[in-house]
C-alpha cells in the first residue's frame, strides 16, 4: 500500500526543497508545466526524484483551460512527463478523452465529483480524485466536506487496485484536519498541501490549533495490531528490498522516526529505540509503507556502520549475498583497497576498466551454454559494477531507471548502432573460416 497521503506542491522548486521533509511517502503532486524551463525542471524531478511516484496535476495548466488548446505542443510535453517516470497525469474526464485519443496507453487520473462518475470510466483500474461536486468535495456552502463512506469506495476501487484520492487544496475546505483523516479512514488519500503539513507530531501541543497537520496523523489510523501491547510488527528492509530485520513499532516510535528522519523503533524492553544511537550503526529513513492488510510497517532505510544485527552483519537473517554483497565489497574496496588489489587498480585505470566492459560484454555474446552465460554475465556484472561504484551510483541508483524506463509509453524500434552490427557481421564470418576450442571462463581477480 501507498503512504495515505498525496502532498501537493506548487513548484518543482518548493517539492525538491522540501524532499528532506515528506521524501519518505514517496509520492507528491506538482502542477503541469507552463514553459520549456519548466518542463525541464519536471522531467528531472520524475527522473531523479527520490520522492517516488510524481503526479502531475493538468487541472492547474492556466494555459489550458479550453479543450481546443490540448495542441501537438501540450501532447508532447504530456508524452515527455509519462516517458521519463511520471506516475500518472490529473485531469478531467473530457480532457483526458482527447489524451487517450493521442497517446493510447496514458497513465490518467481522472478528476470526478461523483461515485457514479466513476461508475462510467472505461478503465476499471484508473485512479480518481474526488473533487467539489455532489457526493464527496467541497459542500455548497463551501463549509463541509462529503466523504464517502468506506463501503461506497470499496465498491469502486476495484479490489484496491484503483487509487482514490480526495482533493484537500482549496482554501475554501473548513476543518482540514477533520476531513483529512475521515478520508483516510474511508479509504481515500488526501491530497494536502505541503505547507499545511508538517514532521514535528507535538506541533499543535506546542503551537495551538492549527490547520497545520502532523503527516503521521494520516498513517497510524490504519495501522492494525493483535498484540495485547498494541505494537506494529515491523519489516526493515535497505534501498535494494533486502530484509534487515523484524522489530516493533509504537505510534510514537513511528513518530520520532518521521521527526527524525532516522530508523527509530519500539523496544519491548526498553522504551524507544535509536538505531545506532550507541553502536553507531545509525539508519536515514528513505520511506514508510503498510502491507496489504494494514497489520505489518516497512521501513526502507539506508543503513549505516557494521549493518543492522548485533553480530555486525547486515542483516538478522544472515549475511547478503550477490550483486547486493557485491556491491558493498565493491564500496569498501573504493575507500580501503589492500596492497595489490585488483579491484583499485580497476578505480585507477579508466581506459583498463571500460577495456574490460567491452571484453566480457563480448565474452557473453559468444556464450552459448546455461553455465556459460551465467558465468560471463557474473563477471560483466561485476566490471560493470565497479565502474557504478566509481562514480558514485548505486544499485538502487539503476534499480530506479529500469523503473522509469519501464513507464516509458512510446518505445523506439530498438535496432543496434551499425558499428555493432558491422562488428557481429565480421566476427561470424571470422568464425565461419576456423575451428575455435571452447573459451575458458574468467576467474573473477
Amino acid at each position: 500500500m501507498v503512504y495515505p497521503l498525496l502532498p501537493s506542491f506548487t513548484t518543482t522548486a518548493e517539492l525538491t526543497n522540501s524532499n528532506s521533509k515528506f521524501g519518505f511517502i514517496n509520492q507528491a503532486q506538482i502542477p503541469f508545466p507552463q514553459n520549456a524551463n519548466e518542463l525541464a525542471d519536471c522531467i528531472k524531478v520524475c527522473n531523479f526524484s527520490k520522492f517516488g511516484k510524481i503526479y502531475i496535476n493538468f487541472t492547474s495548466c492556466s494555459n489550458v483551460s479550453k479543450i481546443d488548446e490540448l495542441n501537438d505542443e501540450t501532447i508532447d510535453s504530456i508524452l515527455k512527463l509519462l516517458n521519463n517516470g511520471a506516475a500518472a497525469i490529473i485531469t478531467t474526464c473530457q480532457i483526458g478523452a482527447l489524451i487517450k485519443a493521442k497517446i493510447p496507453n496514458a497513465r490518467l487520473v481522472y478528476q470526478v465529483n461523483s461515485i457514479q462518475e466513476v461508475s462510467k470510466l472505461e478503465d476499471s483500474q484508473a485512479g480518481v480524485v474526488f473533487t467539489a461536486g455532489a457526493g464527496v468535495g467541497v459542500g455548497a456552502d463551501n463549509d463541509v466536506v462529503v466523504v464517502p463512506s468506506a463501503d461506497e469506495v470499496s465498491k469502486i476501487n476495484n479490489h484496491g487496485k484503483r487509487l482514490i484520492f480526495v482533493d484537500l487544496t482549496s482554501a475554501s475546505v473548513k476543518d482540514l484536519k477533520k476531513n483529512s483523516l475521515e478520508s483516510v479512514s474511508s479509504g481515500l488519500i488526501p491530497i494536502v498541501l505541503s505547507t499545511n503539513l508538517t514532521i514535528e507530531y507535538e506541533y499543535e501541543k506546542v503551537n495551538g490549533a492549527s490547520s497545520i497537520i502532523p503527516v503521521v496523523e494520516f498513517l497510524t489510523p490504519l495501522l492494525k495490531s493483535d498484540r495485547s501491547d498494541g505494537l506494529f510488527t515491523t519489516l526493515v528492509t535497505d534501498e535494494n528490498n533486502q530484509t534487515l530485520g523484524l522489530v516493533y513499532s509504537s505510534t510514537k516510535s513511528i513518530s520520532e522516526a518521521i521527526k527524525t528522519q532516522t530508523g527509530v523503533y519500539q523496544s519491548r524492553k526498553h522504551g524507544l529505540w535509536y538505531k545506532g544511537a550507541t553502536s553507531g550503526s545509525t539508519q536515514q529513513l528513505v520511506s514508510l509503507d503498510l502491507d496489504c492488510d494494514s497489520d505489518c510497517l516497512k521501513f526502507e532505510v539506508i543503513q549505516s556502520g557494521t549493518g543492522f544485527c548485533h553480530l555486525d552483519t547486515d542483516s538478522c537473517f544472515g549475511v547478503n549475498g550477490g550483486l547486493v554483497k557485491l556491491e558493498k565489497v565493491l564500496r569498501d574496496r573504493l575507500a580501503n583497497a589492500p596492497e595489490g588489489s585488483y579491484t583499485k587498480r580497476l578505480f585507477d585505470d579508466e581506459k583498463l576498466l571500460n577495456a574490460k566492459i567491452k571484453e566480457e560484454a563480448e565474452e557473453l555474446t559468444d556464450a552459448v551454454d546455461k553455465d556459460e552465460i551465467a558465468w560471463e554475465c557474473a563477471d560483466l556484472f561485476y566490471f560493470a559494477l565497479t565502474r557504478c561504484v566509481k562514480y558514485g551510483v548505486s544499485l538502487a541508483d539503476v534499480e530506479r531507471n529500469l523503473d522509469v524506463k519501464s513507464l516509458k509509453v512510446t518505445r523506439r524500434k530498438g535496432d543496434a548502432k551499425p558499428k555493432f552490427i558491422e562488428k557481429e557481421d565480421a566476427s561470424k564470418t571470422t568464425a565461419a573460416k576456423a575451428t575455435v576450442s571452447a573459451p575458458v571462463p574468467l576467474l573473477l581477480q
